[in-house]
């Protein structure tokens, strides 16, 4: 026995085509004879439904094994790299100023090994290296003369470093300053302050910027 939409049209293949799926509460039970009808019924409505099922499937599915990626920009780069700096420092506080100076140029080490260094990353750490160094010296602790004057000329040549990549990137100061996020954020020193302290150094270097 075979379920027919419409008996009236069962033995007549023409009025298939314009037969539409009922409930089967409507649907009355077919004789021998509508069999072979029946069975292209059936095919239709398998059709009817599997491309309703179709329809309802996702046009592709996400892989979660697919690698994520990040957008790397210069600015998230320049800060990348002074964060990096920032943390060293925290974690070698007491440190002699021989072996501070000598932590932060691992930063740079190990980024280049890991070949994750970008020019923004150089910028930012090199700017931070030059601010940790200057500040180790005007506040050297228990150091030597000569501790003192090696560390000085290490942040005067990381500042040359860091005006050097920031004219070769042509990156002007304000612009450099909105990547500071830590310096940037309230509570920081305003553009004012870094800009003023900038050029008191390249006064003090010899550049001109």
């Amino acid at each position: 026995m075979r379920l027919l939409s419409n008996t009236s049209c069962a033995s007549s293949k023409a009025c298939l085509a314009s037969r539409i799926v009922r409930p089967f509460s409507s649907m009355t039970i077919l004789s021998a004879s509508d069999k072979g009808t029946s069975v292209s019924s059936v095919i239709t409505i398998f059709i009817f439904l599997f491309a309703s099922a179709l329809a309802s499937t996702p046009a592709f599915a996400v892989d979660l094994n697919a690698p994520a990626t990040k957008r790397v920009t210069i600015g998230s780069e320049i800060e990348r790299g002074q964060s990096a700096i920032i943390n060293q420092a925290m974690s070698n506080i007491g440190d002699s100023l021989p072996q501070f100076d000598e932590s932060l140029l691992d930063v740079l080490t190990q980024e280049k090994q890991k070949n994750t260094d970008t020019d923004g990353f150089y910028l930012g750490a090199y700017y931070e290296m030059w601010l940790q160094m200057k500040t180790a010296v005007e506040n050297p602790g228990v150091a030597s003369e000569d501790e003192i004057k090696a560390a000085n000329d290490s942040a005067t040549t990381y500042f040359r470093e860091f005006r050097r990549r920031q004219k070769q990137m042509q990156i002007d100061d304000a612009t450099f300053y909105k990547a500071l996020s830590i310096d940037a954020a309230p509570g920081g020193p305003s553009f004012e302050q870094t800009e003023a302290m900038l050029r008191e150094w390249d006064s003090k270097v010899g550049l001109t910027h």
